[in-house]
């Protein structure tokens, strides 16, 4: 019994499995044929589009180099435009510019007024040089010679010194007739430098002032060399000489009217001779 009962499930079991083949067989889907365009072939351009992630490059590279530094105030131009060779690209503050703009040509104005009132004074200058050329030059006016001083700060600093190779320089550079006063009469050392030894000299000329003119200046003149000549004084301790600033200034005019240069040899240390110093022409 239980086999026919096992044979009968088993009937069963087939006859089921083979009715769900035939519906899923019936229930499957399917596509349909695709459809299909037809065109004629024909010859033109197509364009084709590239889609893709990139930068924009130029195709020349410049390098700006401004010839001025300073703060920008204005762009002459926007990205990507085209530009031109001298094109303005940017402008500069000028205002600095101008401010040293204007200091210059302020400058060169004064620089201008300076030169102008330098050629006034060449013209003044060469004026008086003419004028004093005309005292030489003209016969009816008396020469009228330089009359340059020396003298130190104190004794010892060798004013005497310079004094005489001043002198002496003068007289051979400049070919002309040069004297030299001394008026240290107790301790001046003119005859000394010069090798000489004066019989008279200025002391006689000093004393008595209203005396002396070109023949007695010519007598007391010690001459050294062509042109050099010294007004030497006695260098004697043992006597006292009193000497006024009138007769210093009388000798010496008498001496600047006979040669074109006298060099004064002055001691530092009498009041006399600074007195007459500052008396002395220039």
């Amino acid at each position: 019994m239980n086999s026919i009962l096992v044979k009968a499930s088993a009937v069963v079991f087939w006859v089921l499995a083979l009715v769900g083949c035939e519906k899923a067989a019936v229930s499957a889907f399917q596509r349909p044929p695709a459809a299909v365009s037809v065109a004629a072939a024909v010859t033109r351009d197509v364009p084709v589009y590239l889609d893709g992630i990139g930068k924009v490059v130029a195709r020349e590279m410049v390098s700006i180099q401004p010839q001025v530094s300073g703060r920008i105030t204005a762009i002459h131009f926007t990205d990507g435009a085209d530009l031109r060779k001298g094109d303005a690209l940017f402008t500069i503050d000028p205002r600095p510019y101008q401010a040293q703009l204007d200091a210059a040509a302020g400058n060169l104005a004064q620089s201008e007024a300076a030169r102008a009132f330098a050629r006034i004074q060449l013209e003044r200058g060469q004026q008086l040089i003419e004028s004093l050329s005309n005292l030489y030059n003209n016969p009816d006016t008396d020469p009228v010679g330089n009359v340059i001083a020396f003298i130190g700060a104190k004794g010892g600093v060798g004013s005497s010194t310079v004094c005489h190779n001043t002198a002496w320089a003068m007289s051979e550079i400049l070919k002309s007739n040069v004297v030299v006063a001394d008026l240290d009469l107790a301790f001046g050392t003119t005859g000394l430098d010069f090798n000489q030894d004066p019989v008279q000299g200025i002391a006689e000329a000093l004393q008595s002032p209203e005396r002396l003119d070109e023949v007695l200046l010519d007598r007391l003149l010690t001459k050294c060399s062509e042109h050099l000549s010294i007004f030497a004084a006695p260098v004697v301790l043992d006597r006292d000489y009193e000497i006024s600033a009138d007769a210093c200034d009388l000798v010496l005019e008498v001496v600047r009217q006979n040669v074109p240069y006298v060099a004064v040899d002055l001691p530092h240390a009498l009041a006399v001779q600074e007195e007459a110093l500052v008396r002395i022409p220039q």
